[in-house]
């Protein structure tokens, strides 16, 4: 399902989102202390009913639905009031969750379902991130199906996981979200959350954003893997000469400077952000340090 992650750098942004095909076959239980990823049988007879009452995210404009999770194997113990959390990227998997909570000395357990998110598409977003690499967003895209997972986590794991995303807002979405592969296929109608990139997505004709390849979906978006986007970006911004080179110092960076490259990603090949929810937390990170205006995403009423 998952794979050994590289470290930041250039390897790490040929390797992005660091799931496979596989990643999005069945659901997942993971438990973060002993490092066990459960899979198969267990996640499909996994059952997710709504929760009694509403979770308050520290910080959050709005309480927040809650959901229960009973786990299909009865050596399991229930998960309570969890948050649902859509990923599309990296989050997606189970090896990177596993290294930022151990970062954070965040502890317990957690499920991964399987969902599917019509008329949306995951692309590459118009940002050049710390890790090396160009990440990804999700934008609505009318001819365009992704498969997505959605993580149920508890409070200290979603309040950790929202902290490792500075440059996204935390929105829930203004629409119910499937889940798939389960044996009652439910269908969480008070929606979930979803990290959507200030940044808006990446675009090489100004018009069209551009999918990732890594991510299995039904588009008629042009698709790319994470290595070729990384030579194209690094042409933009006149790095050719040296791509590995460049996003092998991206790490070791000064913010403001990452920042004056996406600055010049966004002048000629970037789409503004946009998605149908309520924005939950503001995106944290800032242009100001270098006497510019941090972008924001337009969000859309439900259809």
């Amino acid at each position: 399902m998952t794979h050994d992650v590289p470290a930041p750098g250039y390897s790490r942004g040929c390797d992005y989102p660091h799931v496979d095909f596989s990643a999005f076959e069945t659901g997942a239980f993971v438990q973060i202390e002993r490092g066990d990823i459960l899979s198969g049988d267990l996640a499909r007879r996994t059952i997710v009913t709504p929760a009694l009452s509403g979770i308050s995210i520290p910080g959050a404009k709005m309480v927040l639905p809650g959901y229960d999770v009973a786990l299909g194997d009865s050596a399991c113990a229930p998960l309570k009031n969890r948050t649902a959390i859509v990923a599309y990227g990296s989050n997606c998997a189970p090896a990177v969750l596993l290294e930022k909570f151990r970062k954070a000395s965040i502890g317990g357990d957690f499920f991964i379902a399987q969902a599917n998110l019509p008329r949306h598409a995951v692309v590459h977003t118009a940002y050049v991130g710390a890790q090396g690499l160009i990440p990804a967003t999700v934008m609505p895209h009318a001819d365009s199906d992704s498969c997505i997972t959605v993580g149920f986590f508890d409070l200290l794991q979603a309040v950790a996981l929202t902290g490792t995303e500075p440059n996204y807002d935390l929105v829930q979405t203004g629409f119910p979200i499937a889940l798939r592969g389960m044996s009652e296929s439910p269908v969480l109608e008070r929606g979930g959350l979803i990290y959507v990139s200030l940044w808006g997505a990446l675009t090489m004709d100004r018009q069209n954003p551009i999918a990732l390849s890594a991510i299995p979906s039904k588009t008629t978006l042009r698709k790319m893997p994470s290595a070729d986007v990384l030579r194209e970006v690094a042409g933009i911004l006149g790095q050719e000469n040296d791509v590995a080179g460049f996003y092998d110092s991206l790490p070791g960076m000064m913010p403001e400077d990452r920042l004056k490259h996406t600055f010049a990603l966004q002048a000629s090949n970037a789409l503004p952000a946009r998605f149908e929810g309520a924005q939950v937390k503001p995106a944290t990170i800032s242009a100001a340090c270098i006497g510019r205006q941090t972008p924001q995403i337009q969000m859309l009423a439900p259809a």
